[in-house]
């Protein structure tokens, strides 16, 4: 068995991964983070799923990609020379999930894993998957079964175990393992035998002892009636002696209570005060108590007292209510002048920025030079042109001439002649008329054309000086209302600069007087112990230390007028107290304690006397109510109780008797019962025991068929696991491997078990120990994927390893994944 690709569409941090083992012995060694275990989960989620999100690790949150909905890829192997090909899609939820398997093209209705090695996800995880968080050796029982019974079918094998637990279970019921077990059936009729046997036993002896307690029985009857007559007689005589005993007892408590009232007088020799007294002095005490309180918390704390010596230092001179409202008008003031600022508006400081580093006087030179020459130009004349008013007179005469000719002829046509002689002239003079004008009118043309080029070279130039200033001929429409508009700029920038020196004289003012304001405010200030920039603050706490210091030395003032009040009330009623002590001859260290108790004995002194009248005429009237004149005590009288104690006693035992002889009476109706039922139960002992012997014999033969089975598999694991461990000089001679392929060490005399290693131990150990197991559990060796499994072995002990597993990879593919280079195979 081996893996042929792995291709990861998106799994966890990989995506569009693909691996295809060349040799048998793949070892990839790279940074965390790189994917390694991510490569792990994947072979494992396509062979097994990806379990519900509830389980440990949630490896479904990890293995979809952030921000994606869907995790998978491809998985192809070859098994026994078949290709088989897994395609895994996983989603959020487990429902949604698909895991189609192929072998070849053909699909099969089955989880891959469990199809191909027959092993489910734990055992898995036990065998082929080997990682360091899982050291556990302890096998599945998916592994037991296939290790123990490798050639038995899985239904002969579950018969077999129901056989066994069903005859174990008959054999416990028969007669359970443990001898203090009663639970049995043989221990139950034994038992039953015994119990039965005790029985009548008994029942012969209670024969006797009936006729025995019969005879008993009639002497207690007889007991009975004597003890009844000397019960009522001692009623009687106790009735008498009870009078004489209740009137001795009044005429002692009598007694008693009058010597309680000689002793209660004895403690006052002035006698007892009256219960005004009492309430006045306590009343007394109670207001010297007040005052003194009074007076002890009359006066300044602790805190308070330091506070107004230390204010009676720091503000030798007060300073008056005119100087401090003096100083808050300087600290307004001085707020006034610090938020006012002289300063030029927005569009004075563009003018300003925009002209500062300019020659005003020699741009403007530049600019009006440029104008005049334009203005030269502009006024220059075009090339004189020769004059032409000659023909254009010859040209009138010419005309006149003509249209003389014309008049003429209509006179005589021979003057004809003279019209059309000054129609030719006419027609000379008006051709050299207008060839002259003609030429005349080209030749201002050409002159106009070099003009107009001159001045708009002048215009380009005024241009190029006023363009980085906002202006220009195209901008304001001609260059002569730029140039107006530039120079009235610059009379504004004028303007502004002598705005700008009046300002920053006003803001030095402005200074000189903050510094002057600031000197008089920390010289007061300081003065009284304060140094804060904040002046209105300073001022604050000298205000309110004035304020303090008043209000502390108004109430000393008040205190001591109220000690004095205190102390003249105290000394009249310690005077009062005086008087009364005097009168009652009252001497004591503790007049409140006294107080109390003298009011609790004037109560006492009232009740007793109250009680000692009413127990004297309570004696009197006793005395004659029972006539105890007439009557004498019983000194040798016994006792009624005892006498009825021993009535009860005799009753008692008169009613045991009865129901002694009447159970004795009906448990011997019951003998015959017994003695058949023993016969009965004598059979069915015998025939338990002869059941027992046969399921016994039936067990121990079928126990030791099962051991003959297991010991066939358990030596072949064992062996397989001594190859190994001798391998890596490991603990493998001492192994010992129980039926449940369970493991431990023998050292001597002692087992150690296997979490008791250490845990290089425990890693060589469990890597031996699956090997074995995959030996012995599958007829082709697959695949082994180890997944940074050696982290606690030592050098030694991890060349070893290393050599084993090249040794292994000859003839089965081994994939081992670590993140440190000297683990690298």
């Amino acid at each position: 068995m081996k893996i042929i690709k792995i291709e990861i569409k998106a799994f966890g941090t990989l995506k569009n991964f693909v691996l295809k083992p060349k040799d048998n012995l793949l070892s990839i060694c790279e940074h965390n983070g790189y994917g390694k275990s991510t490569i792990c989960n994947f072979i494992c989620a396509m062979l097994y799923g990806i379990p519900k999100k509830s389980l440990k690790n949630n490896l479904r949150a990890r293995a979809i990609p952030y921000n994606e909905s869907v995790a998978g890829g491809t998985l192809e192997l070859e098994v026994n020379n078949h290709l088989y090909r897994i395609i895994g899609k996983f989603f959020n939820k487990q429902k949604d999930d698909s895991l189609l398997f192929y072998e070849g093209t053909k699909l099969i209705d089955a989880l891959p894993g469990e199809y191909l090695f027959n092993l489910d996800y734990e055992s898995f995880m036990k065998t082929i998957f080997i990682n360091p968080y899982d050291l556990e050796i302890k096998p599945t029982s998916n592994i037991t079964s296939k290790l123990g019974h490798y050639s038995i079918d899985q239904s002969e094998e579950i018969s077999f175990d129901n056989a066994m637990k069903y005859l174990e279970e008959l054999k416990k019921s028969y007669k359970p393992l443990r001898s203090n077990d009663i639970k049995g059936s043989i221990a139950i009729s034994k038992n039953k035998i015994a119990h039965l046997k005790d029985e009548i036993s008994n029942l012969k002896s209670k024969e006797i002892a009936l006729n025995k307690a019969k005879e008993e029985y009639n002497q207690l009857m007889e007991e009975s009636l004597r003890i009844d007559k000397e019960y009522k007689a001692s009623i009687e005589a106790e009735k008498n002696n009870t009078y004489f005993s209740c009137y001795e007892e009044k005429k002692i408590n009598l007694e008693n209570k009058k010597e309680e009232l000689k002793s209660l007088l004895q403690r006052y020799q002035a006698g007892i005060m009256p219960m005004t007294s009492i309430d006045e002095l306590i009343c007394l005490l109670k207001t010297n108590n007040l005052l003194k309180n009074n007076q002890k918390n009359t006066k300044l704390s602790l805190d308070d007292e330091k506070r107004l010596e230390y204010l009676k230092i720091k503000y030798k001179a007060l300073p008056s209510n005119d100087e401090i409202s003096s100083k808050r008008a300087d600290v307004i003031n001085l707020k006034n002048l610090m938020n006012t600022s002289f300063s030029l508006k927005d569009e004075e400081c563009d003018l300003l920025g925009k002209y500062q580093y300019i020659n005003k006087d020699d741009l403007l030179s530049k600019i009006d030079k440029l104008n005049e020459e334009y203005e030269q130009i502009k006024n220059t004349s075009a090339t004189p042109i020769k004059n032409n008013h000659i023909n254009l007179i010859l040209l009138i005469i010419s005309v006149v001439f003509f249209i003389g000719g014309l008049g003429a002829g209509f006179i005589n046509k021979y003057l004809f002649a003279i019209s059309f002689l000054g129609l030719v002239f006419v027609l000379i003079f008006a051709f050299l008329y207008l060839n002259n004008k003609a030429n005349a009118q080209n030749k201002i043309k050409e002159n106009l054309s070099s003009q107009t080029m001159v001045k708009q070279g002048i215009v380009l130039n005024i241009d190029k000086i006023l363009i980085p200033f906002g202006f220009s001929s195209e901008l304001n429409g001609n260059k002569d209302i730029a140039i107006t508009l530039f120079k009235e700029e610059l009379k504004k920038y004028d303007d502004v600069l002598s705005s700008k020196a009046f300002l920053d004289e006003k803001n030095a003012i402005n200074k000189e007087n903050i510094a002057l304001i600031k000197d008089e405010l920390d010289t007061f200030v300081k003065k009284y112990g304060y140094d804060l920039s904040d002046y209105s603050t300073s001022l604050d706490y000298i205000v309110k230390d004035i304020f303090n210091y008043k209000e502390l030395l108004k109430k000393q003032k008040e205190n001591e007028e109220k000690q004095a009040q205190y102390k003249k009330d105290l000394d009249f009623n310690e005077a009062k107290i005086n008087s009364i002590k005097l009168k009652y001859q009252i001497v004591t260290d503790n007049l409140e304690n006294y107080l109390n108790n003298a009011r609790v004995d004037l109560n006492t002194f009232l009740k007793l006397k109250q009680e000692i009248a009413l127990l004297t005429k309570e004696v009197d009237d006793y005395y004659v109510k029972y006539d105890l004149a007439s009557k004498k005590i019983n000194n040798d009288l016994v006792s009624s109780e005892e006498i009825h104690n021993k009535y009860n006693e005799v009753i008692s035992k008169i009613s045991s008797f009865a129901n002694y002889i009447s159970n004795l009476e009906n448990d011997l109706e019951a003998l015959d019962d017994y003695e058949r039922n023993l016969d009965n139960e004598a059979l069915k002992l015998k025939k338990l025991n002869q059941n027992y012997e046969i399921i016994t014999m039936t067990i121990d033969f079928l126990k030791q068929a099962s051991l003959n089975i297991k010991n066939k598999y358990i030596k072949p694991v064992k062996d397989s696991f001594l190859y190994y461990s001798n391998m890596l000089n490991t603990l493998g001679i001492n192994v010992m491997i129980n039926d449940d392929y369970n493991i431990s060490f023998s050292d001597g005399m002692t087992v150690k078990e296997y979490n008791e290693l250490s845990s290089g131990e425990m890693t060589s150990v469990m890597l031996c120990y699956r090997l074995s197991v995959i030996d012995n559990i599958f007829k082709e060796r697959p695949f082994v994927i180890l997944d940074d499994v050696f982290q606690s072995l030592d050098s030694d002990n991890f060349s070893l390893v290393k050599e084993m597993l090249i040794k292994l990879s000859e003839h089965q593919q081994i994939i081992y994944f670590t993140c440190h280079e000297s683990r690298m195979i």
